[in-house]
């Protein structure tokens, strides 16, 4: 009996042992950055085509090399490469899964890509050096050159399928590249496919689908400014988003940028992408200031800047209960007095600010934590409607995204605008 009493004794200590919880790794933050540049790998940068091959682009691994200290600076590992053939390419996305099969919460991968691209049919390919256009018998069918793509070129797939996909874990892709179509389909529903982003990740294309990217440094440029800040992961690429946007209305380019957040992005926890424990330059993160008395029906939280019947596409502005919430509203009613003053040439009807609170956005389906701003994905006009919104007021970081309405409704003549970050602007 004592004997059993003593192992008894020993077994519960070990139990004991066992149940106290080891503390969390750190957060892993890793970049990828690809630069495909000689692509006949001749040792040179040829001004024309050279044969079969793509021609070669003089500043693609410049950009890399110029992107790789901000990242180093913010705490990322970076592995950086230059001119990767397919093979080369595969391998080195394929050590990251190897290494990585999976990352503590918090963590974030980086992916800057610059280089040729294309897409068709809903397929987007990055090209890598040594790439041939096909020239045989089958050139001329679609599906054999869709799948000749699949077979030499680096299909995106084959990148997306090896992020990683840990709950709280962001991966953030950046694509420098064009996306025209060399099959001759006119691009009509190549234009129509939206690329599905992976849950946790945010996808931007320096361009839109079906047009070729600047052969200038402006998308990396804008990117580097804003790697420099200690911003949310999700507001620095609203932010190029933006950036990209009041320069295409300037007449700078003549193209957008494409940015594709995944359906789990809003809800992620603030991810900074500078070193934690430094002040975001959107200023600190405010304590939690409950204020009951601003929320309801007919109290100061919630107000109509334009009445139910007014022509144009209607919105509402919601502003989240908990943290930072007096600066939410605040913020709020300032950003619905200045798209009231411009309401016609925005093309809005009806704007409400709305009290959303923690409650219901954490318990009923919105699980939003960033700001951002939400349109039916089968109305075009609403997206670019929010694309002008967003870059009209840059200080937002509001990242337009598609969504349904309450219950998975369509949501026809009506967007949305979340001001939830857990950081205010002065």
């Amino acid at each position: 009996m004592r004997r059993l009493s003593i192992v008894s004794l020993v077994g519960a200590i070990a139990l004991g042992s066992s149940s106290v919880a080891a503390p969390a790794p750190p957060p892993v933050r890793i970049a990828l950055l690809f630069g495909n540049s000689d692509y006949n790998l001749n040792g040179q940068i040829d001004s024309a085509p050279m044969g079969r091959y793509e021609r070669d682009l003089p500043h693609t691994c410049q950009r890399v090399a110029a992107i790789k200290p901000k990242l180093a600076a913010a705490g990322f590992t970076v592995l950086d490469y230059c001119n990767l053939t397919h093979q080369q390419f595969e391998a080195a996305v394929d050590a990251l899964k190897r290494k990585y099969p999976s990352m503590p919460r918090g963590s974030v991968v980086f992916v800057y890509y610059a280089g040729h691209g294309s897409q068709f049919y809903g397929n987007p390919f990055l090209l890598p050096v040594m790439f041939q256009e096909e020239t045989g018998p089958d050139a001329a069918s679609e599906k054999a050159r869709l799948r000749y793509y699949r077979l030499n070129a680096d299909e995106l797939s084959y990148l997306f399928e090896r992020l990683p996909g840990d709950p709280g874990v962001v991966a953030l892709v950046s694509l420098d590249n064009c996306r025209d179509d060399p099959t001759g389909d006119n691009g009509v529903y190549n234009n129509a496919v939206t690329i599905r982003s992976p849950d946790n990740a945010i996808v931007q294309y320096a361009t839109s689908p079906g047009d070729t990217a600047p052969d200038d440094d402006s998308y990396a440029k804008a990117l580097i400014a804003e790697l420099d800040s200690r911003r949310d992961v999700r507001d620095v690429m609203a932010r190029v988003n933006s950036r990209i946007y009041r320069q295409y209305v300037d007449g700078q380019r003549g193209t957008i940028a494409d940015t594709y957040p995944g359906a789990g992005i809003t809800s992620l926890s603030p991810t900074p992408l500078g070193l934690p424990g430094r002040t975001s330059p959107d200023g600190p993160t405010w304590a939690l200031t409950p204020s009951p008395t601003m929320a309801g029906p007919g109290a100061p939280g919630e107000a109509t800047f334009r009445r139910e019947g007014t022509p144009g596409t209607k919105l509402d502005i919601f502003w989240c209960g908990g943290g930072p919430e007096r600066q939410r509203f605040a913020y709020a009613k300032t950003l619905a007095v200045k798209i009231a003053a411009r309401a016609d040439e925005f093309g809005i009807g009806r704007l409400r600010i709305r009290f959303l609170s923690e409650n219901k956005n954490f318990h009923q389906g919105f699980n939003v934590r960033n700001n951002l701003m939400r349109y039916d994905p089968k109305q075009p006009a609403e997206r670019a409607l929010l694309m002008k919104l967003s870059a009209a007021y840059p200080d937002g970081n509001f990242l337009p995204q598609p969504g349904k309405g309450h219950g998975g409704k369509d949501t026809a003549g009506y967007v949305s605008a979340f001001v939830c970050s857990a950081t205010i602007s002065s």
